[in-house]
């Protein structure tokens, strides 16, 4: 059964003005020599202990579908379901295995969008957008260029505060979705909005550690949809609460509107309000059905048709 992923977009700039589409091309083919030849510099420690790499770097076309995984040495244990108890893996005692989490990507060169762009898969523990762009300024360095210079990543759908009313209007309102931890719901308590009431009420009644709601409609309905017009009040209170609020913002563990843009065709995006920028859903099957990973093929082709979907002139 396809499950949904969320895509970030960024558009990749360089500090100083340069050909940045040459100087990410040269960037790959040095990684893609280092990998040939096993080098130390496939890889690139991070400062949770992890190692990054790429495993998978293919060249379609203009695009580069890459799959970023970070390796680490901490295991999680199994769970024997029928001895109620927990298990090592074997693995564990293996100085040469590791455990990985995986993001896939998919860098854009073609001439025909207006900057070079990349699609990053969205995962808790994967790689996020700041490793990426220093394992490439570590390539870059590579290049011995005249004059130092960086990449830079910076979010497409960015937006601050009240900026977001301006692309959703009142019928847009597909779902409201967030979550918190107990601890942080003083901050909601006299928030004296609706959406703080239900959190903390599910809370209190439940004693549950994390509190998760997800409020909608059903947007596939054209005709006889629910009517919108309470979500969108919902969501309006929440936006004003966490411009006058932000420590509630940053104590939230998520915050996301999904909503037609406005901006852009009235496409149905996820809004984070918490990061506060604007992404893309794409639905795609597991590799296994037990399986926590996706199928790499799937993804990279649904990140590159949103990307000329949606940002081709």
């Amino acid at each position: 059964m396809p499950q949904k992923r969320t895509i970030n977009f960024f558009y990749a700039q360089m500090k100083r003005d340069e050909d940045c589409r040459k100087r990410l091309r040269q960037v790959i083919e040095k990684l893609l020599v280092h990998q040939q030849n096993k080098d130390r510099k496939r890889k690139m420690s991070l400062r949770d202990g992890g190692e990054l790499q790429f495993p998978i770097v293919n060249e379609v076309g203009s695009y580069y579908f890459l799959k970023g995984s970070i390796v680490r040495d901490q295991f999680p244990e199994a769970f024997d379901k029928k001895l109620d108890r927990e298990e090592m893996f074997e693995e564990e005692i293996n100085p040469d295995k590791g455990v990985y989490d995986e993001s896939h990507m998919v860098l854009a060169l073609s001439e025909k969008l207006d900057h070079p762009m990349i699609g990053i898969e969205s995962t808790l523990k994967g790689p996020k957008s700041g490793d990426v762009v220093r394992f490439f300024n570590r390539l870059l360095l590579d290049l011995q260029l005249p004059e130092p210079n960086e990449f830079d990543f910076k979010p497409v759908f960015a937006f601050k505060d009240l900026e977001v009313l301006d692309r959703i209007y009142e019928e847009n309102v597909a779902t409201i979705h967030a979550k918190i931890h107990y601890e942080h719901l003083a901050t909601w308590k006299d928030a004296g909005i609706s959406l703080a009431e239900i959190l903390v009420a599910a809370q209190k009644a439940t004693n549950s550690e994390y509190v998760e709601i997800k409020l909608g409609v059903d947007f596939v309905k054209k005709k006889k949809r629910h009517p919108v017009n309470g979500l969108f009040n919902t969501f309006k209170q929440l936006v004003y609460f966490l411009k006058e609020n932000p420590e509630a913002r940053r104590n939230a563990d998520k915050l996301y509107i999904r909503a037609e843009d406005v901006n852009f065709g009235n496409k149905l995006r996820l809004f984070d309000l918490i990061q506060q920028r604007v992404a893309s859903e794409v639905e795609v099957d597991r590799r296994r059905p037990t399986s926590q990973y996706y199928q790499s093929r799937e993804l990279f082709n649904a990140i590159k048709e949103r990307l000329e979907e949606d940002f081709r002139p």
